[in-house]
């Protein structure tokens, strides 16, 4: 039997990527139901933030209760479904800068192709939630540096909160200071206005990153136009949560009031579009293979 041919790291596969000119927007997936769709709708990479995460599998709000353990099993089941390079959230790395380290190579081993690391103190809470607070900025550059040394292939995207609890000027000087300690992506939370994206972009010398949280903090502006001010990479990290979250609460209360799904069938998929999704031909198809 012939040998598989050895695929290309997911992190050397981003990083390609992200080379290239055009911006990259990243879907954000709150199960691996929907990494799958992310993959079937054509998307070039994922993101798996913690706050879809901490809703879809523990129905709690994104304040700190996700566990190590339990965020990488979800890592590792995103990306056992999809060969897109998946942005993985750590928020804080579980600890101190040994922990993170063993989070990083968790992750990598696990198929995420980048990883997120936050300067929150802990326990963290959503970038666009009130109340937050921020570890001294040594101890978050030592994080990233042992995170740049544990890693592989895989890229460190270093996160700062401190706009909203010390001000533009604080963050961004975290932020050259995490690029410098070695991360590879730059993820300045909660930026509020075009003007700070612009500053951020002109000083930061790794690639930026802008999360786009619906309803939160930072202007909701097209990629071209978040190309002009410089950034590499869109995250939508909860868009498809709250959609689906709206309109499964929609379909739920006209269930219940008609006592049956009868008038909803042309809103789902059909038996075997839903199978297709999930993969029931390929696994149909490696049976008789090896049927012979």
């Amino acid at each position: 039997m012939p040998a598989k041919a050895a695929k290309v790291p997911a992190g050397k596969r981003l990083r390609a990527r992200l080379g290239q000119p055009e911006i990259l927007v990243m879907m954000g997936t709150h199960d691996v139901l929907s990494a799958r769709m992310i993959d079937a709708a054509g998307f070039e990479a994922l993101c798996m933030g913690g706050f879809p995460i901490a809703g879809s599998q523990l129905g709690k709000p994104d304040v700190g209760l996700l566990t190590f353990p339990e965020a990488l099993t979800w890592v590792r089941n995103i990306c056992s479904v999809t060969d897109l390079p998946v942005l993985a959230d750590a928020d804080t790395g579980y600890g101190n800068v040994t922990n993170t380290m063993r989070t990083v190579e968790a992750y990598e081993q696990a198929g995420a192709a980048a990883i997120i690391l936050e300067d929150q103190v802990w326990p963290k809470r959503c970038g666009h939630m009130e109340g937050k607070d921020v570890v001294p900025m040594k101890e978050m550059v030592t994080k990233l540096r042992g995170a740049a040394r544990a890693r592989e292939h895989m890229l460190i995207c270093g996160r700062t909160d401190a706009c909203a609890v010390h001000g533009f000027d604080d963050a961004l000087a975290r932020s050259l200071a995490y690029a410098e300690a070695g991360a590879d992506i730059i993820f300045f939370e909660a930026v509020q206005t075009e003007e700070q994206m612009q500053i951020l972009n002109e000083k930061i010398p790794a690639f930026t990153l802008v999360n786009l949280v619906d309803h939160g903090k930072t202007p909701i502006l097209p990629p071209a136009r978040l190309q002009e001010l410089g950034y590499d990479v869109i995250t939508i990290p909860v868009a498809l949560s709250f959609f689906y979250a709206k309109q499964a609460l929609k379909f739920l209360k006209t269930i219940r009031a008609d006592g049956g799904a009868q008038n909803l069938q042309s809103e789902m998929l059909t038996f075997d579009e839903y199978n297709a999704l999930v993969g029931l031909p390929q696994i149909r198809a490696l049976e008789k293979e090896l049927q012979g």
